[in-house]
C-alpha cells in the first residue's frame, strides 16, 4: 500500500472513533503533562500506533504536536489526533484529524480528515491534491479584487 493509501486508511479509522464520542459525549477528559486531552485522543493515538507499528512498509517514529524535537532527516509522521480540541469538547466544529508522512525533509503524502463533514483532504508529492477523491487546485485568480476569501471565527 502506498503512504497515500495508508495515511488515508487511518484517516478513515480515527474519523471513526471521532464521530463515535462527538455524537455521543461519551470521553473524558485528563490532564497529561499539564494539558487536557480527551479519551478520544488518547484512543486514535494508540490506533495510530498500533496501525504504524503493524505495517512492514511505513514504520516510522510518530510525532505530535507536543513533540518537541523534530527531526531532520529520516522518515517520520507527524501527526494531529484532534486538531480543534476545544471544539470538539464543547461540541463545536470544525475540528479534524491531520498525519501526514514525512521523508528527509519532504511531506510523501498527507491527510486532514474533517469527520462531520465527511471532507478527507489527501495530498501526496506524485500527484493532485484530492477532497474525497476529486482533485482541488488553487485558482487561477492573480487579482485580490477578483477572489473570494472565507474565513470563520467562533466570536
Amino acid at each position: 500500500m502506498s503512504s497515500l493509501g495508508f495515511v488515508t486508511e487511518v484517516a478513515r479509522g480515527a474519523a471513526l472513533i471521532t464521530q463515535r464520542d462527538f455524537a455521543s459525549g461519551d470521553y473524558t477528559i485528563e490532564c497529561v503533562d499539564g494539558k487536557n486531552v480527551t479519551s478520544t485522543e488518547l484512543e486514535i493515538a494508540k490506533m495510530v500506533e498500533d496501525q504504524v507499528g503493524l505495517s512492514k512498509c511505513h514504520k516510522a517514529d510518530i510525532l505530535n504536536e507536543d513533540t518537541s524535537n523534530t527531526p531532520l532527516e529520516g522518515s517520520y509522521w507527524i501527526v494531529d489526533n484532534i486538531d480543534g480540541t476545544e471544539n470538539f469538547v464543547h461540541g463545536l466544529t470544525p475540528f479534524s484529524f491531520a498525519m501526514a508522512k514525512i521523508e528527509n525533509k519532504v511531506t510523501k503524502a498527507a491527510a486532514v480528515y474533517d469527520p462531520i463533514r465527511d471532507h478527507l483532504y489527501v495530498a501526496c508529492n506524485e500527484s493532485n491534491a484530492q477532497l474525497n477523491g476529486k482533485d482541488i487546485h488553487v485558482s487561477d485568480t492573480t487579482q485580490l479584487d477578483n477572489a473570494v476569501i472565507g474565513f470563520d471565527t467562533l466570536m
